[in-house]
């Protein structure tokens, strides 16, 4: 059945008239809405399991990394206190200006400590940072044995009473462990022997775990690490998702429902003009427009002119396949689609 043109123009004014209505609009706007709403429901579920195995990837490898971390530490700070298993530091020995560091040292072995020593025993010596006025920096000491470093530090009892003192040359990370164990335990109570510490309280001595986090008898530190997968982070995670999962959808329908309302203003007949010649007008302008197509200006042309219904632009109704005649003719430039 072929439609007059006057059947198809009544059958548009139907269409555009319930286009226009609110009820039409709302309508339509929850009807898709809901089908969106369906279809992201289903992409964000199946996103969300994706999110949740990786995120138990990743907590398996943090947790992975840490302890190869460790592992690495504890390696690292082995063979740095192995290099200084022939290493002894000094304090309390007074600093003088252009002083001669290994004689002092020989001396002090030799007259404190009774040990015969020489100078060919010590591989090198010298005092450790900057220099102060009030005060003498330590001295380390690297003998060319370790059994001669052992013979020294085993009569290192004999200084009691002086203001000298010997100590191993420990690592940072074994210098900071000491420093717990003689907070909690006393000075007295702590010492080390070949870079392993060791710490005395009531029930007897006790070597000390360099793998521990905290001081002995002391509750750890370090931070809990809370499980995603359990309550009530689980909870807490799946409302916060529900939520943007909400906003989502409304945003959706927001944007449909304005979408819908700029359609029904912007279906309206194109505007068609009729050729008109190019004259100025009393004040000497011009109505002027170029064309889509061609960019012949309006007042250049003498062919019918028609509108688009997107842009409001305009072009040559035959460049736009548009009847000069035709009325009822409707336009949308193809960059408009």
């Amino acid at each position: 059945m072929v439609l007059s043109r006057s059947q198809i123009s009544e059958f548009e004014e139907v269409i555009l008239n319930v286009i226009q209505k609110e009820v039409f609009v709302v309508s339509l706007s929850k009807i898709m809405g809901d089908v969106i709403e369906e279809k992201m429901s289903v992409l964000i579920n199946k996103y969300e399991e994706k999110i949740t195995d990786l995120r138990e990837e990743i907590s398996d490898l943090k947790n992975k990394n840490l302890q190869i971390e460790k592992e690495c530490n504890k390696k690292v700070d082995t063979l740095k206190q192995h290099c200084r298993r022939n290493n002894l530091r000094f304090f309390g020995l007074e600093e003088a200006d252009n002083e001669n560091v290994e004689n002092l040292i020989v001396a002090v072995l030799s007259q404190n400590l009774n040990v015969k020593v020489s100078a060919s025993c010590i591989d090198r010596c010298h005092r450790v940072g900057k220099k102060v006025k009030d005060g003498a920096r330590s001295i380390i000491v690297k003998f060319t044995s370790w059994k001669f470093k052992n013979e020294v530090f085993r009569n290192k009892s004999k200084l009691k009473g002086t203001k000298i003192r010997i100590a191993e040359d420990l690592t940072k990370r074994r210098v900071t462990e000491m420093k717990l164990l003689i907070e909690k335990f006393g000075r007295r109570s702590v010492w080390s022997i070949d870079g392993v510490l060791f710490y005395k309280d009531a029930p007897g001595t006790h070597r000390h775990n360099l793998n521990a986090t905290s001081a002995p008898n002391e509750p750890s530190q370090k931070p809990s690490q809370n499980i995603l997968t359990s309550s009530p982070y689980k909870n807490e995670l799946e409302q916060t998702q529900e939520k943007s999962q909400t906003n989502k959808v409304n945003s959706v329908k927001r944007k449909l429902t304005k979408n819908v309302q700029a359609l029904s203003k912007t279906t309206k007949k194109s505007e068609l003009r009729k050729p008109k010649q190019t004259e100025s007008d009393s004040d000497g302008d011009v109505n002027d427009a170029d064309c889509l197509y061609s960019g012949e200006f309006y007042s250049r042309s003498r062919e019918g002119w028609i509108s688009c219904s997107s842009c409001q632009q305009w072009a040559h109704s035959a460049c736009a396949g548009v009847e000069n005649d035709d009325d009822e003719a409707m336009f949308i430039y193809e960059l408009c689609q």
